[in-house]
């Protein structure tokens, strides 16, 4: 019980410190009880949560392995738990974004697809289907696996018009294929649809659409309106970190300004105040 309420508003408030005192829960709580398939998971889950909050390896690792473990406990759950499968995938697509391993994102595929099989309107099936193809489209560069991203991410829309996330990473694979194309007449129109999506993710409510369509009109020489969307990321506390910022790609036209080194100064200066 202690596990789980910490699990629960960890995952909540997105609180790093309370889903690490849930695992240490959870790992007392199997030393007493140890073949319990349900409670294996549980702890898989909150170790998922906090990997992905942490972008540590070694923690989703540690998830994967206890996803596993309790499917080997519950047999029927390929069949019976497609939830256990689904959240199986996505631990196996971070861990491939987490350490560029390209048989983490096919073999995440793989289920992904085998519970598209049980289940076509699993929630979130389609977008998650879109985001790992667009992961591995990134490592191997392959058109072809761009192009089934888009088309997943459409239709994970269908599946839901509201999914401000869905909206955001559609537009980031637009993003990437113009900024990797040397045709610009392509590439205006991947930025063009980036645009529309990220402007709905926005719209919708997803805080760091800000930033990456800050990211976007650097790519096309919007420079003041891209330090103006940087300066509203700010205000929202959804700024990366400033070596994040330095080392952008995409933000390299903005960094080249005379604004953006006024932007740097003034943020500087702030933090500066509040450290007296």
């Amino acid at each position: 019980s202690l596990a789980e309420s910490h699990s629960r508003l960890g995952k909540e408030i997105e609180d790093n410190d309370l889903l690490e005192r849930a695992c240490k829960f959870y790992s007392k709580a199997m030393d007493l009880k140890p073949h319990a398939p349900a409670l294996t998971y549980d702890y898989a889950t909150a170790l998922l949560k906090w990997g992905e909050m942490s972008r540590e390896p070694k923690i989703i690792e540690e998830s994967i392995a206890h996803f596993e473990e309790a499917f080997h406990m519950q047999k029927d759950a390929i069949l019976q738990r497609p939830e256990w499968l689904f959240n199986y995938a996505i631990a196996l697509d971070l861990l491939g974004d987490c350490s560029d391993k390209e048989n983490c994102y096919t073999k995440a595929l793989e289920i992904f697809h085998h519970i598209l099989l049980l289940d076509p309107n699993f929630p979130k099936i389609h977008y998650h289907i879109a985001l790992t193809l667009s992961h591995l489209a990134e490592v191997d560069m392959e058109i072809g696996y761009f192009e089934k991203a888009l088309s997943f991410f459409q239709l994970a829309i269908k599946q839901d018009d509201e999914d401000e996330k869905a909206f955001l990473d559609w537009g980031l694979t637009h993003i990437f294929l113009g900024s990797q194309t040397e045709n610009q007449e392509i590439a205006q129109i991947h930025f063009f649809e980036a645009e529309k999506r990220i402007l709905r993710s926005g719209q919708l409510g997803h805080p760091h659409a800000y930033y990456h369509l800050a990211c976007l009109y650097s790519l096309t020489h919007r420079i003041n309106e891209a330090v103006s969307l940087l300066q509203k990321a700010y205000e929202l506390d959804v700024l990366p970190k400033t070596d994040e910022l330095l080392q952008d790609e995409w933000l390299e036209n903005v960094r080249n300004s005379e604004i953006f080194s006024e932007f740097m100064t003034a943020i500087e200066n702030k933090q500066k105040l509040r450290e007296e």
